[in-house]
């Protein structure tokens, strides 16, 4: 029997903090184009978990998850909330400053093309805007659905 090699990530995208994953043991594997970790198999890290065990420890306790693989948009001009409650679930305007909700993206027929991140953001260079993260893999359809 052949043993069948990993695929290569060579030359996947790298995320900002690629190089600590890669350090802490993290198993390494395409994701939406980027090399991002599985699981981490370090040999007595801190992060050497079973996958089961790493579910259990986020639902008792918490964990960080990479995400600057992930596309993030900005909104701004005076459009900007009501462009993005029209093109997700989300009521910004009821949103406090600062403040977050998980969304969906629906399309005409009310079928969910994405689920999405949005929050109600103000800032001294962009003022009041939305601030809003899709997820890679899905980000071309969704970018070309706010287009259209």
């Amino acid at each position: 029997a052949h043993a069948r090699p990993f695929a290569s990530t060579a030359s996947l995208k790298k995320t900002l903090v690629h190089a600590e994953h890669v350090e802490d043991g993290g198993k390494m594997v395409d994701f939406a184009g980027y090399s991002m970790p599985v699981q981490y198999t370090k040999t007595g890290g801190h992060h050497t978990l079973s996958i089961i065990e790493s579910t259990k420890w986020t639902r008792e306790s918490a964990s960080l998850f990479d995400v600057s693989h992930m596309c993030s948009i900005r909104w701004t001009g005076k459009d900007a909330f009501d462009f993005v409650e029209r093109v997700t679930t989300a009521d910004v305007k009821g949103l406090g400053v600062m403040k977050g909700t998980l969304s969906v993206i629906p399309n005409e027929r009310g079928g969910i093309i994405d689920d999405t991140m949005v929050t109600k953001c103000h800032s001294k260079e962009h003022g009041e805007h939305v601030y809003q993260v899709v997820n890679a893999g899905c980000a071309p359809k969704d970018l070309k659905h706010f287009d259209e």
